[in-house]
């Protein structure tokens, strides 16, 4: 004789998993796919972010490296009396400049935004650190942005 087992609502309902269960995982399934087209259809940031200001002795440079293996292309500050300011980046857009000015932040560098219009490109926005009468001074602060790949230029006043 064989037995046949009957099915019943019960086994079948022990068995399959709740009707909630198959809601959630629908739901989930849903947010992660727009998750991932949101992710697609972000705009890529491929810009340096510029660093300038005053830096106190506490500051922990982001990238460590030595005068040694710095590259050869470090520029020495002229040795004069006027007072020198650096200019870190010059943005078109104040949300950029106000970017960099925060990058800067974290590395205790002082800096201060200039608004410039010029007649043929608009509104430009430059990041600068200083004043700096010691010009000590202004290359410790520059060496620290040569440390973390930051170009910066030297500009008299």
């Amino acid at each position: 004789m064989s037995t046949q087992e009957t099915v019943t609502q019960e086994t079948v309902t022990s068995i399959c998993p709740p009707k909630w269960g198959w809601l959630l995982a629908g739901f989930t399934i849903g947010i992660f796919s727009s998750f991932l087209v949101y992710l697609t259809m972000m705009p890529v940031i491929q810009e340096e972010i510029p660093i300038e200001g005053i830096v106190s002795e506490n500051t922990t440079p982001l990238v460590k490296t030595t005068l040694q293996s710095a590259p050869a292309l470090v520029q020495t500050v002229p040795k004069t009396t006027k007072s020198h300011i650096l200019q870190v980046g010059s943005y078109q857009k104040q949300k950029q400049a106000a970017g960099m000015q925060a990058y800067l932040a974290t590395l205790k560098i002082e800096t201060t935004i200039k608004t410039v219009t010029l007649s043929d490109t608009g509104i430009w926005y430059k990041v600068h650190a200083g004043p700096f009468s010691d010009l000590a001074q202004l290359q410790k602060i520059r060496d620290l942005l040569t440390a973390n790949k930051i170009s910066s230029l030297v500009v008299q006043e």
